[in-house]
């Protein structure tokens, strides 16, 4: 299913959405470049979909995984897209961003990703312009992730799910 299309209201077409009211209310135009750090973005579906839809902003890529950071480039290599730029993180550290760099910083349910959402929000509010924007998709609850996590380490046999550490309710930071 193309949920960019497909589904009404999904939760990746409304960050989308989102991301394009800012720009707009924000007053940017030709001769400034908006800059969009999309971070943990695997599976690279919301970025791929923005450097579509947006050509006029700078879009900055992270993710945890190599892998990931690897599809992306493909992705833009294959595409001709000289917009993006793919990085790994490291950590919860976005020491490849200066202070107060990015115009928009956006998340598709990558939050949970983190053992600790609460340093993650501080590096977004360090490397966010004045005024800039974090706009966010999030679980209302974890729950089911859990569930989820519970069941495959169990069918793969390890004792850890791949979220060790336990995360606060991430509802708390919806406003």
């Amino acid at each position: 299913i193309d949920t960019l299309h497909d589904v009404p209201n999904s939760p990746w077409k409304c960050l989308i959405e989102a991301v394009k009211r800012d720009i707009g209310a924000s007053g940017h135009n030709g001769s400034k470049v908006p800059k969009i750090l999309d971070f943990a973005s695997f599976p690279n579906q919301v970025t791929k979909n923005m450097t579509k839809l947006l050509p006029n902003v700078q879009i900055y890529s992270t993710n945890v995984s190599a892998g990931g950071v690897n599809d992306m480039k493909q992705f833009a290599s294959e595409h001709q897209i000289d917009h993006i730029n793919a990085s790994q993180i490291s950590g919860m550290q976005f020491k490849d961003f200066e202070d107060s760099s990015m115009d928009i910083v956006t998340c598709a349910f990558g939050l949970t990703q983190f053992s600790d959402p609460e340093h993650i929000l501080k590096e977004v509010h360090r490397v966010l312009k004045p005024g800039g924007s974090f706009i966010i998709t999030a679980w209302d609850s974890i729950a089911l992730e859990r569930i989820g996590d519970a069941i495959l380490s169990g069918v793969l046999n390890n004792e850890d799910p791949h979220i060790i550490t336990p995360i606060s309710n991430l509802a708390l930071y919806s406003a």
